[in-house]
This record gives structure tokens, sequence and C-alpha cells, in this order.
């Protein structure tokens, strides 16, 4: 029986690519090289992705930390990167299917008014797994924010 953590477990080793970052104000996307590991934790029961990027120069790091409760059927995804969320972690929630991969859902406070929104999709894949982060508005509108692919280093 296939669990729902094999297709990320799978993923165990190191990983390069691109990453681009979209800026609203700014209107175009910047792009940078980025690496990455994945590891397994907790006797298989969660999984790690740590990943570096940079941004004008900058270098930056961050990670999810994946799991699955199989008796709620819930994807659960902790993630942190030090440009985009700061001293925070974002617990972010959702589905994920074996062909289908991660769609999940946080909130973060907007510096004024109500919460925004956060969607990770991570389609994980042997070869080549992409990452993608998008900002969700209070109305519900979804705008890319990061796109990362990663493919297995030689």
């Amino acid at each position: 029986m296939i669990t729902q953590l094999e297709p990320v477990l799978a993923l165990q080793g190191q990983w390069q690519g691109h990453s681009q970052l979209y800026l609203a104000e700014v209107g175009s996307a910047a792009r940078s090289g980025v690496t990455a590991s994945v590891t397994p934790m907790l006797d298989q029961h969660f999984v790690r992705l740590d990943y570096q990027w940079q941004h004008e120069g900058q270098p930056h790091q961050g990670f999810m930390i994946f799991g699955y409760q199989p008796t709620s059927d819930l994807a659960c995804l902790h993630w942190a990167d030090n440009w985009h969320m700061g001293r925070d972690i974002m617990v972010l929630k959702g589905t994920l299917g074996l062909d289908t991969g991660w769609n999940v859902f946080g909130t973060y406070a907007a510096a004024s008014g109500p919460d925004w929104g956060w969607r990770i999709k991570f389609k994980p894949d042997p070869q080549q797994t992409l990452v993608s982060m998008f900002n969700v508005s209070p109305d519900g509108i979804q705008t890319l924010a990061v796109e990362m692919v990663l493919q297995r280093s030689a």
C-alpha cells in the first residue's frame, strides 16, 4: 500500500534549480538559482525540504515540513522563509493526491485589514519537482508569488 508521504519521501537527497519571485509592485519576476535538500524525519512520519535562494544579491533560506494525518485525510505543511515569513512559521492545511500533489492553504496577518491567504501547490516528481506559491487576497483573488523548479542534483 502506498502512503500519502511516499512521493515526498522518494525525493530524499540534493536538488537544484531556479526560483522566480513575482512582486506585484515591480510588475515582473526576479529569477535566482535555488538549491534544496529533502530529508525524512521522525521515523518517516514527516519530510523536511530545506532550500536556499537569493533576492537582489542577498541569500535567503526556507524550509517546509510535510505531514499527513490519515484518519482525517489531511495534508499539513509547516513553512518558513526568512524573506517571506521573517520570524514566523505558517501552518498550511489541505488536500493531497498521489497524482495531483499537495494543495495547502494558510493565512497571515496583513499590516491593516483582514488576514491574507497563502496557498502552496507542491507537485513531487523524482526528476523535476514544482513548488508554486500564491498570495490570496481577502476577496479570494490568487496571484502567483513564487515558482520554484527543482531537478535532482547529479
